[in-house]
């Protein structure tokens, strides 16, 4: 969970309304730490790391420096690392949606099924819809399948 926060205002959030109590994000010194904790302590070879919140976009930032450390760390140990994010796809902007390509992040996007159903539970803070944004913002990821490409988080390994 590496951001306590998130831009939208859905009816039934769990987190207070987007809010989390102190809106927290991860510090990369946690993040690395929480790395390091999971090679140490498991004994299997291939890893998977999923970025959650809130909105993990949030924390943007974050997710790459997680990304290159996990990269340096498969030169030297015998582990290998898959990503995968559950974001609301309203802050997948050019540079974002290039990065999840170049790293083959699995991305799954939270979305309450057609428009009018989910517009009246998802919205931003003026309470606008957000479907349509959605759907434009992921078009080129779903377009090259990076949502439901080689790795899916559910078949995974044995976790």
């Amino acid at each position: 969970m590496i951001a306590q926060e998130c831009n939208l205002k859905c009816k039934y959030c769990y987190g207070e309304g987007g809010e989390y109590q102190e809106r927290g994000k991860m510090t990369n010194d946690i993040a690395i730490k929480s790395v390091d904790f999971l090679i140490e302590n498991t004994k299997q070879k291939e890893l998977l790391i999923i970025f959650f919140g809130g909105e993990p976009l949030m924390n943007f930032d974050l997710i790459k420096v997680v990304v290159e450390y996990c990269k340096a760390k498969e030169k030297y140990t015998d582990k290998k690392f898959r990503f995968s994010m559950t974001t609301n796809g309203t802050l997948i902007n050019d540079k974002i949606e290039e990065y999840i390509r170049e790293n083959n992040i699995f991305v799954q996007i939270s979305i309450d099924g057609r428009k009018e159903v989910n517009d009246i539970n998802r919205f931003n803070s003026s309470g606008e819809g957000i479907f349509d944004k959605v759907i434009a913002r992921t078009h080129n990821l779903r377009k090259v399948n990076i949502t439901g490409s080689k790795f899916h988080p559910f078949t995974y390994g044995n976790h």
